[in-house]
């Protein structure tokens, strides 16, 4: 009974019914705040059932503590309403459908217009294409084969220009190539003399230097081998004298023995 629900009528609503902000009140008013929805509703769904006599107003209904009471007719009334009330909601909800429907399937063959006028246009666009297209190589190439027959007639009145110009340039070309590869040695002779001879001036003072160490040092060799061999020398004599001890001792030879070990023993130190 949405429809038929007027809550904004002044006659009904309670002048006891006051606003508060504490919980208890609240409470308190929930069955008032009841009472009054109650009254509203049915006071806007059943006005026609209102018998006015002088200054009494005699309703359909009569709203108790927690019950409502309704005249002969009111429920009749109040049927009758919330069928025509749904009727008219389910005519809304199948024009709604309906009109989706259609949609839907005014979509659907707006697109399959489409395509298809859009594959007849491409067929025929494709054909048109073909046609320009067979012209276009046609014209090609007859333009081509004219301008190639120019070129050759060009080419065969240039030959022989052509050739002698090419073997002018090629005889030129070799004997500046000559002379370039000519002057190219030379001057790459000339710079690596310039930069390999003070680099075989430093080679030749090392080699000399190196071949000077080496007679030095052969010539130490030779004396260490003279020393040595004197030292055994010595040793085998100073053995042989201890094997057979002479009558008298020879101060002299002693010496000489002593300062043969003493020169061999500097020159293994150096080696």
């Amino acid at each position: 009974f949405a429809g038929l629900w007027h809550k904004a009528l002044p006659e009904v609503v309670s002048s006891n019914h006051t606003s508060s902000t504490s919980l208890d009140d609240m409470e308190e008013d929930e069955p008032n705040k009841i009472r009054d929805d109650v009254q509203r509703l049915l006071t806007g769904a059943l006005k026609q059932l209102e018998v006015v006599k002088g200054d009494k107003v005699t309703r359909g209904f009569v709203c108790g503590k927690t019950r409502t009471y309704f005249r002969a007719g009111a429920l009749e009334l109040l049927e009758a309403e919330r069928l025509k009330s749904l009727g008219l909601h389910t005519v809304n909800m199948q024009r709604v459908i309906r009109g989706f429907v259609a949609r839907v399937k005014f979509l659907k063959l707006r697109k399959a217009a489409i395509i298809s006028q859009s594959r007849g246009r491409r067929v025929v666009a494709r054909k048109k294409f073909k046609r320009a297209r067979k012209a276009c190589i046609l014209i090609q190439c007859w333009l081509r084969c004219i301008h190639a027959g120019e070129e050759l007639v060009t080419l065969r009145r240039n030959r022989s220009a052509a050739m002698i110009q090419t073997h002018w340039r090629m005889a030129v070309a070799i004997t500046m190539l000559k002379k370039s590869v000519k002057s190219a040695a030379i001057i790459q002779a000339m710079v690596r003399g310039s930069i390999q001879r003070p680099i075989f001036r430093k080679q030749l003072k090392e080699a000399r230097e190196e071949a000077k160490l080496e007679n030095q040092l052969k010539a130490l060799q030779r004396k260490l081998e003279e020393a040595e061999a004197r030292r055994i020398e010595a040793e085998q004599r100073a053995k042989e004298a201890a094997e057979n001890p002479p009558p008298a001792v020879n101060t002299t030879h002693q010496a000489n023995v002593s300062e043969t070990v003493a020169s061999a023993q500097p020159a293994q130190q150096t080696e």
